[in-house]
């Protein structure tokens, strides 16, 4: 597996209360990082009562059993996903951004897209 056994271990498994998570404390820092994006992605759907799990995952071509992983802390994300639930949402989900995607200026990442 790409990672190793770090990508083994569950975000949350890092945290010191497990059940806690994505609020328990995490001294990892790539985990603290993904506690982040939890969090984030977690309040982007709570403050979209039109926006489901199921409907970001239409939108953002990220399976929704992949976003429920991720916001529960048993799924490392890669690059690619987090890309695609950003730009679905409109929204930073890294910690530190906090433009929304059409306000950030990037660069053309369409080789990321599928092919139609």
């Amino acid at each position: 597996m790409p990672g190793g056994r770090t990508r083994a271990t569950a975000p949350r498994d890092y945290s010191d209360d497990v059940e806690n998570w994505p609020n328990a404390t995490v001294a990892d820092g790539p985990a603290a990082a993904l506690q982040e994006v939890a969090r984030r992605l977690a309040a982007a759907l709570e403050s979209r009562p039109d926006v489901s799990q199921r409907t970001l995952a239409t939108s953002s071509g990220v399976g929704r059993a992949t976003i429920q992983e991720v916001i529960a802390g048993t799924r490392w994300p890669d690059l690619r996903t987090l890309y695609r639930l950003e730009r679905a949402l409109d929204t930073s989900l890294w910690p530190g951004g906090n433009a929304t995607v059409s306000e950030q200026v990037r660069p053309s990442y369409d080789y990321l897209r599928p092919a139609a």
